[in-house]
């Protein structure tokens, strides 16, 4: 298990390398920020004044280097706009991203469970065709079409939701929804195809000849280890939630990490977008570290697995 884990880290920091090297230049290709924060009559000195203070007067390697030997020492940069560290900003935004993902994630996975479980058991059914329609609507219908339906119903038309920000409980309603909506299809059909295998196991099937009723051998027996996937990729769906969350807080206004990268993309504010964007592939990369260790935990296969180099 040591060996799985020292592996999984080592390739998780090849990984945030590669990353920080390809968000680093690609994000200069969307052009110069100094045409977006020096007025059109500003002279060849201000010019180079300012990118000298920005850092953009030095060759493209030279910036990547010295902004990498600044992430390894923990400092993520300056922003162009606030001329806040980017480390306070993600301070501020990561606490909201993760309290609406939570909520997401929790509303999401209450009705899956029971679309998952009911989809199984009526396998091929009326009901079977329902819930599979639903999933395939939930993980393929666009998120800012959805957010503004619900804007559109909830708050235009009923005036019973706020619009956008955060405060109250009524805020996180409409943006959770919008956010978990793909949650809570891919974890139904997840659980579906978990179902499905348990239910064919020969314990089940013994249980049932026993004459345990069906709703026992359903409820508390095949749910139960059906859930062991759902409950390890949970890691890997809060993640994305967390990080993935731009068009959701963007569509809301909801002060969190994805509404701050969209702004700092307009802005064209280069460390803030560098910060967060490695910032969220490294907790997509710890969560999926943490999935890992847990399916060595639950499944010996894959441990053995991996300490042995897949052979």
């Amino acid at each position: 298990m040591q060996r799985l884990i020292l592996i999984r880290l080592v390739e998780g920091m090849i990984t945030l390398l590669i990353m920080s090297m390809v968000i680093f230049f690609v994000v200069r290709q969307t052009g110069s920020p100094i045409d977006l924060y020096l007025p059109a009559g500003a002279t060849s000195e201000q010019i180079k004044e300012l990118e000298r203070i920005f850092g953009l007067d030095r060759p493209l390697p030279v910036q990547y280097y010295s902004w990498l030997w600044q992430v390894l020492q923990g400092n993520l940069g300056i922003s162009y706009q606030t001329s806040l560290p980017v480390s306070q900003l993600i301070a501020v935004g990561l606490p909201n991203s993760v309290k609406l993902a939570t909520v997401a994630l929790v509303l999401a996975m209450i009705p899956s469970v029971m679309m998952g479980v009911w989809a199984a058991v009526h396998r091929g059914r009326t009901l079977d065709y329902i819930v599979r329609t639903v999933a395939v609507f939930g993980q393929s219908v666009p998120g800012f079409w959805l957010g503004l339906m619900l804007i559109q119903l909830f708050a235009v038309n009923l005036g019973i939701l706020p619009v956008a920000g955060m405060g109250t409980w009524k805020h996180y309603i409409m943006p959770s929804m919008t956010l978990g909506t793909w949650a809570l299809a891919a974890y139904a059909r997840l659980l579906r195809s978990s179902m499905l295998e348990v239910l064919d196991t020969d314990y089940i099937l013994l249980a049932r000849i026993k004459g345990v009723p069906k709703r026992g051998v359903i409820w508390n027996h095949a749910l139960r280890n059906a859930l062991i996937p759902v409950v390890t990729f949970t890691g890997v769906y809060f993640s994305l939630m967390i990080t993935a969350g731009v068009v959701t807080e963007t569509v809301f206004a909801w002060p969190g990490m994805g509404l701050m990268l969209y702004d700092a993309i307009k802005l064209r504010d280069f460390p803030v977008v560098q910060g967060m964007v490695l910032v969220s592939a490294a907790i997509v990369i710890v969560f999926n570290l943490i999935v890992d260790v847990l399916y060595g935990y639950l499944d010996p296969r894959i441990r053995l697995g991996g300490a042995s180099g897949g052979k």
